[in-house]
């Protein structure tokens, strides 16, 4: 199984997709179209299995336990439309009841949409 790692840059905004990681002297780093990237660990997440959305975009969970890195997703059951945390294997709800499911309960929600990266 393939697992993907996202994280952002140390010198810019822009944020990185690589399978190969790396830890040296305290950094972490990406391999990006062969050249390696030093990259924000707190900002670290992860796509395993090919987990995606449905616009077909990846979605990644983060590392950090304070969610930083991962996604905040828009999801749609019937009516409701609640914004989600993907982090630590589960869906956070940030509804006014805040509960979580597992991820792999995500076809309970038929449309699910990557709205942007938590910071």
């Amino acid at each position: 199984m393939e697992i993907l790692h996202r994280a952002q840059s140390i010198y810019s905004d822009e944020y990185f997709i690589s399978s190969d990681i790396k830890f040296e002297h305290s950094l972490m780093y990406l391999r990006v179209n062969g050249k390696w990237r030093e990259c924000d660990e707190s900002t670290r997440s992860i796509n395993f299995k090919n987990i995606i959305e449905s616009n077909k975009n990846l979605m990644f969970a983060a590392v950090n336990p304070d969610g930083k890195g991962g996604d905040i997703l828009k999801c749609y059951l019937g009516s409701n439309i609640e914004d989600c945390k993907y982090r630590e294997k589960t869906f956070k709800y940030t509804s006014p009841f805040r509960f979580t499911i597992g991820v792999y309960d995500i076809d309970a929600y038929p449309i699910i949409n990557v709205i942007g990266i938590q910071k």
